[in-house]
């Protein structure tokens, strides 16, 4: 096999693997990320689908696919994607959460990823928007941090900047007044439970100034400091650096002078020597000795007047045919300390935050080494560092692309300030739509589903005069992940996201709706997950037609179906059983999980119905409810560090059984030798 890329070159590997639980991480407890440009299907399938380590292909396996994402995603406290408002749009699973953020004047352009799993906590910053372009086709930077409960001591200071980095965030998503919506409400969950794993997990929450190398996590955004404040302020060095490094895809325009350029000589020593590199993407010009750069010529203009032995030169990225350089980051440095930055920021006003008023939010990680640090330390540094070849500016002709990062998707336009949050609420019926419409929406809007069929206009009887909360009813077998929306003076439609009032609400997929007895036995025994035992059950079904018993198809070996027979159907019912114990008694991580288990299509409440509807008379359905009681009254759940607490899975455990009970005691006494009295005997012995 051939090594991964990370194996061949030091500092270089795939963003992607990032995503990818390291050993001993555990069951995936819950994400938070955020991207300026976004594809929904690209998230969902390859980041989301390490993330919760899916073993299935969503082009190849089809309802096999959608079985597993389901499972491992119901079992989540919560994963959302924070987008900038322009480019928050996708059809998408509802079981995970999609929020717009608007930054006035500005961008969400930060590209952060917070990972939860039972047993790791990681941070993920990058260069790189959730695009398939981003983390496949473009040369992009990133960094990745780990804690974990049994790793040696490391400072929580990034881990918890990341956490206030993501509060934040919050009031850029809340559209309207009114109590948070259901998927912020969940991210402030998720970011709750990080808190308590570092208070768990006993990480130090020190002063690592004097660590031989350490991360600080640093994040602009409106009201906060520029990124050079806050360098100066984790700087590890006695005296300032003296030489700055700078690269960078996108530049303030040509025109006056260059702030950007003028903030980083600042940040320089005032005496002395002192120097920067502006490395920047260019091109060769066919014919000529001139080369193209794309920036503007006020980056090298921007020197301090009157000083000596100063200097700025201009440097050629070694770009890769074909892959746009998309990396920023730059490197601060003196003879005792260095400080790598890498992240979001652009080499721009917006992007270094120099204007609070105007500056997009931006996430940054800087590898911070002082006198300690060792001339390994820097090595790695420069050897991470962008390639580059020094070009004579007497050769140079500037082209600067523009200061911004061109927009993704010009076919859509932000969501207007007037539409607040979109909820489904979920009923057996199917459900209702909440839509907030306030007043200030623009006239003459109209609201289609995903198949643009036109669901509400403005001048509906539905709609509030002084507007307010729309309710429509929805029959449909599937909610919908989102609306568009449309008005005339827009030259185009904007997506709005819906959001679930609560996760534990969602119908599972139809397949898994109602699974019979049989289907049941047979998945709990399998030693296989449920998506193959299922996948192998649709095949064989479709194969054979017709909707003869399951477990024919299940198990190929199986000629004669003795499933009706009392006592093999008891034994391969009471294996089954066990194995629903045995569940409930691994380590649940999260409510979702512990829900799952319970009430999901293939826990304890399935296999009560499947026995009361299929049961073969009255004796049968009796008997195997006691076998059921005496199970979950045995059940001894694991009580580990950082999962849910025992008294609580015992608890919700004893619900389902005293449901069961009931049940048990409201059923006729059945005529069989022997069973009223075993029936006695259960419930004497499964009291509180």
């Amino acid at each position: 096999m051939a090594k991964r890329l990370s194996e061949v070159r030091q500092g270089f590997g795939r963003l992607l693997d990032a995503w990818t639980p390291p050993p001993g991480a555990g069951e995936p407890v819950g994400c938070a990320a955020t991207s300026f440009t976004f594809d929904a299907v690209f998230f969902e399938e390859e980041c989301l689908g390490r993330f919760l380590g899916l073993s299935s292909d969503p082009d190849d396996d089809g309802p096999a696919y959608i079985l597993e994402r389901e499972e491992k995603l119901a079992q989540l406290a919560g994963a959302i994607a924070i987008v900038d408002g322009a480019h928050c749009a996708g059809s998408r699973s509802l079981r995970w959460d999609l929020l717009p953020a608007r930054v006035p004047g500005h961008f969400l352009h930060a590209k952060v990823s917070l990972l939860c799993w039972a047993r790791c906590l990681r941070l993920v910053v990058a260069s790189a928007n959730l695009t398939p372009d981003g983390y496949r086709r473009n040369q992009e930077v990133f960094g990745v941090l780990d804690w974990m409960p049994e790793a040696a001591p490391a400072s929580s200071a990034s881990l918890r900047e990341a956490v206030s980095f993501f509060r934040f965030l919050a009031p850029f998503t809340r559209r309207g007044g009114g109590a948070p919506a259901p998927a912020l409400g969940r991210q402030l969950a998720l970011l709750e439970r990080v808190e308590a794993s570092i208070t768990s997990w006993g990480i130090p929450d020190i002063d690592p100034r004097y660590a031989e190398t350490r991360p600080a996590f640093l994040f602009m955004g409106p009201g906060r400091p520029s990124l050079f404040q806050q360098l100066g302020r984790v700087w590890p060095g006695s005296s300032p650096p003296d030489e700055a490094r700078v690269f960078s895809p996108f530049f303030d325009s040509g025109d006056g002078p260059n702030r950007p350029a003028q903030a980083v000589w600042q940040v320089l020593r005032q005496r002395g020597a002192a120097a920067v590199r502006y490395l920047v993407p260019g091109e060769d010009i066919p014919g000529e000795s001139d080369v193209f750069l794309q920036a503007p010529a006020s980056l090298i203009e921007g020197v301090p007047a009157g000083r000596r032995e100063v200097a700025a030169s201009v440097w050629r990225l070694r770009t890769e045919a074909d892959r746009p350089f998309h990396a920023k980051g730059f490197l601060l440095q003196n003879a005792e300390a260095f400080a790598y930055c890498i992240g979001s920021s652009n080499f721009t006003t917006a992007g270094l935050g120099l204007d609070p008023g105007r500056a997009n939010i931006e996430a940054n990680l800087v590898y911070l080494s002082g006198r300690r640090a060792r001339a390994e330390s820097r090595r790695k540094v420069l050897a991470a560092f962008p390639a580059a070849d020094r070009v004579d500016p007497a050769h140079v002709r500037w082209q600067l692309q523009g200061g911004a990062e061109p927009e993704a998707d010009a076919a859509l336009v932000p969501l207007p300030a007037g539409f607040g949050d979109a909820v489904f609420e979920c009923a057996a019926d199917g459900g209702r739509l909440l839509l907030a419409i306030g007043p200030d929406a623009p006239a003459g809007w109209r609201i289609a589903d995903e198949d643009q069929q036109i669901l509400l206009a403005a001048d509906d009887r539905l709609v509030p005069a002084a507007g307010g909360v729309c309710c429509l009813e929805w029959t449909a077998p599937r909610p919908p992940s989102g609306l568009w929306v449309a008005w005339p003076e827009a030259p185009t439609r904007a997506w709005w996201p819906v959001q679930v009032r609560a996760m534990a609400d969602l119908p599972p997929p139809d397949v898994l709706r109602d699974l019979s007895l049989d289907v049941l036995i047979q998945i709990l025994t399998a030693s296989r997950p449920l998506h193959v035992v299922l996948q192998e059950y649709l095949r064989r079904r479709a194969v054979g037609g017709g909707a003869g018993d399951p477990v024919r198809f299940l198990d190929p070996l199986r000629r004669v179906d003795s499933s009706r027979f009392l006592l093999q159907r008891t034994r391969r019912v009471g294996l089954a059983l066990t194995a629903l114990r045995e569940r409930l008694e691994r380590p649940a991580f999260t409510e979702e999980s512990l829900a799952w288990r319970l009430h999901g299509p293939v826990g304890v409440a399935a296999v009560r119905d499947s026995i009361l509807r299929e049961a073969c008379g009255e004796g049968e359905r009796v008997f195997l409810l006691c076998e059921l009681s005496l199970e979950l009254s045995r059940c001894q759940p694991a009580a580990v560090a950082g999962a849910l607490p025992l008294a609580r899975v015992q608890a919700a455990i004893r619900e389902v059984l005293d449901g069961i009970l009931r049940e048990l005691k409201s059923r006729p006494n059945p005529s069989i030798d022997h069973l009223p009295a075993y029936v006695r005997a259960v419930l004497q012995a499964v009291r509180p």
